[in-house]
């Protein structure tokens, strides 16, 4: 049943995406749109992270290119 919803949520969530990007584009530019995506986003990443108990991730990531 997990397989099948994290298969489907892309396509759930990208179609809508699309729809409203085309739609917002028409009317603004496009830097503060992906402004605004990207920061959507990574609030949804930290708090996806916060939820499962997996912040600590964060903190264990190098800031570097070199590993």
């Amino acid at each position: 049943m997990i397989c099948e919803l994290m298969a489907s949520s892309p396509a759930i969530f990208w179609t809508p995406s699309a729809v409203l990007t085309k739609t917002a584009l028409q009317t603004t530019n496009p830097l503060p749109l992906n402004i605004v995506r990207c920061l959507l986003t990574s609030t949804t990443l930290i708090a996806t992270l916060v939820i499962t108990g997996r912040a600590g991730l964060l903190a264990s990531l190098s800031l570097s290119a070199r590993s």
